[in-house]
């Protein structure tokens, strides 16, 4: 099987350094997407330095606890509004919102019957994320990215690989677009 994934050889301009104090983040729940969407979102950003220096992710466990302790689990109150409340309480000072734009996959078939046929397979995918402020709500920074990958064969990790490519394009474009603002 091959399985070729865009972006890989490209180079990235290096990120700049951050000298400011890191915020207090929660990574809300992925728009859009399957439940194992967020956790691989999580995984990225908290393996990224970069993002790191910038924001100190607060686990969803804490708020879940937090949710628990004030009874509101059990009669179903859990939303971004109750989520954000939460996690201001917690000391959370910004919220990371995704949404999967697309994730779309295809496949292609070439050649003739002297020679025989191949079939393609492609998946493509856009996450976009935007850092809103919790007090306010105000949108501080954006970041998109798109991700795709390719294979001779069927390979179902074809959507898996678009997707993390996608992810890690928008948490590296949201860096960048952070590291334009003003402090």
């Amino acid at each position: 099987m091959t399985l070729l994934t865009s972006c890989s050889m490209l180079q990235r301009d290096p990120l700049p350094a951050f000298a400011g104090q890191a915020q207090n983040m929660l990574i809300l729940d992925m728009n859009n997407a399957s439940d194992g969407s967020t956790d691989l979102l999580t995984q990225t950003v908290v393996n990224s330095s970069d993002f790191r220096a910038r924001f100190n992710v607060i686990d969803r466990v804490t708020i879940t606890t937090l949710l628990k302790d004030q009874q509101l689990a059990s009669v179903g109150v859990i939303n971004e509004n109750t989520v954000a409340r939460l996690g201001k309480q917690s000391g959370v000072q910004v919220l990371l919102k995704s949404n999967l734009n697309y994730l779309d996959t295809g496949s292609e078939t070439v050649g003739n019957a002297k020679y025989g046929y191949s079939t393609y397979y492609t998946a493509k995918a856009q996450v976009a994320l935007s850092v809103l402020e919790v007090e306010t709500g105000r949108i501080l920074v954006t970041g998109t990215g798109t991700g795709s990958a390719s294979s001779s064969s069927n390979a179902t990790s074809l959507r898996t690989s678009a997707f993390t490519r996608a992810v890690d394009n928008a948490v590296y474009t949201l860096i960048l677009n952070h590291a334009k603002l003003k402090y």
